[in-house]
């Protein structure tokens, strides 16, 4: 036999019965709270076309995407993220509408290097407000990410907001070059301060200016950041980058959330944001679990001159967070099992069907009659065990069979 036939790709994961039904509990809880805060479920292709996701601003590597052709030759790709294909589909048949909130629960896959990620497969729930500028839309899309987190039973986490404009605005003062910033955008992400350290000295950078930029990582914490960061920089680009933390900041005292968020001006993606950035994170996992922002510029690059803002929870990594909180979830178990002899099939089913009628799970059991069923009902199997005879009467071997 093949090897590869009893193993799946590194980064891909089978989901186990229990923790299949967590994750169809954690899907329903998120989708019930989008809905009844306004946002409108779509689903978009699995494969899209290349260019929906690479572009000279805005776009995903190549090399992390799962790629193919169609029929005429042009590259697709597997869906690596939610939020592109949302943009897209604003842009072409809800442009009339705007502003749009919609949500979506989909599966994305990339392909990342190994080391990197953990899951080149993951469920992703999120919502895009598409049309809707200022610190308070940005405050709601905050809230609403916290209320996932409480709905799906995280009740301790924090919330780290930041402002890629500060991180270009002191770019912009120290005369840094496009593709220097964005290279070290890369290293302030990974928290790599001797990258940072390395790529200044050769970018040419004043001294004064890496001592700046080499202040970003520690520019972390409570309001007290901002006084810190005010005397950092006179920039114009810097000082509104601030002021808009400081007003979602009110904004988010209407939510009761404030306490919960910290300030993090060397928090980066690089990505399509171009303001407001935030994560979620949790003592749970090691990684956040939502992260978002205002990405004003990716509308933009399909035609839709609106501005946005989102973001996107891993249901992947909500299942270890929860699983590292709670434990290993409960395997499900059919709730009544049937058994039954020869000639007693048709009672047997109708049985079933009364049960699934009055909303429990029931099953047939077809092999070794009353003493395996008895086994099932004794290993935990089942919650209820009937044992149907000759006589066509239903004999309760145990449980909570009615």
């Amino acid at each position: 036999m093949e090897l590869t036939r009893q193993q799946i790709p590194e980064g891909m994961q089978d989901v186990m019965p229990g923790q299949c039904a967590l994750m169809r509990r954690c899907e329903n809880s998120l989708r019930k709270l989008f809905s009844l805060s306004g946002y409108q479920e779509v689903q978009t292709p699995m494969l899209e076309f290349l260019s929906v996701f690479t572009s000279e601003d805005h776009g995903i590597s190549a090399r992390k995407m799962w790629k193919t052709f169609d029929r005429e030759g042009r590259i697709l790709t597997l869906r690596p993220d939610s939020t592109a294909p949302a943009v897209r589909l604003a842009s072409t048949r809800l442009f009339r509408n705007l502003p749009a909130r919609l949500s979506y629960i989909q599966s994305i896959a990339t392909c990342e290097d190994i080391g990197e990620a953990s899951l080149n497969e993951n469920t992703q729930a999120g919502v895009e407000l598409i049309g809707s500028n200022g610190a308070e839309a940005d405050a709601e899309i905050i809230a609403l990410a916290a209320r996932c987190l409480r709905a799906v039973g995280l009740d301790e986490f924090l919330i780290d907001l930041g402002q890629v404009e500060f991180f270009y605005g002191l770019m912009e003062e120290a005369g840094l070059s496009r593709d220097t910033s964005l290279e070290l955008a890369e290293s302030l992400a990974k928290k790599d301060i001797l990258g940072m350290e390395l790529l200044l000295s050769r970018s040419g950078a004043s001294k004064e200016a890496m001592q700046k930029l080499m202040l970003l990582p520690s520019l972390y914490g409570g309001e007290e950041v901002f006084e810190r960061a005010e005397k950092l920089s006179d920039n114009p680009r810097c000082q509104c980058a601030l002021k808009n933390l400081k007003d979602i900041l009110a904004a988010l005292d209407v939510y009761g959330l404030r306490s919960m968020v910290s300030i993090d001006l060397g928090l980066i993606y690089k990505s399509y944001y171009n303001g407001m950035i935030f994560r979620g994170i949790t003592d749970a996992l090691g990684q956040p679990l939502i992260s978002g922002g205002r990405y004003d510029g990716l509308p933009q690059s399909f035609s839709l001159k609106a501005p946005a803002t989102g973001f996107g929870l891993s249901l992947s990594q909500l299942m270890i967070a929860l699983e590292r909180k709670n434990g290993a979830p409960e395997i499900p178990v059919t709730h009544t099992l049937v058994g039954f002899c020869d000639g007693a099939l048709a009672t047997a089913a109708r049985l079933c069907e009364d049960e699934r009628s009055a909303g429990r799970s029931a099953a047939l059991i077809y092999d070794g009659g009353r003493e395996k069923l008895t086994e099932m009902l004794t290993a935990g199997s089942c919650k209820a065990a009937v044992w149907i005879g000759k006589s066509g009467k239903a004999e309760k071997l145990g449980g909570e069979a009615k």
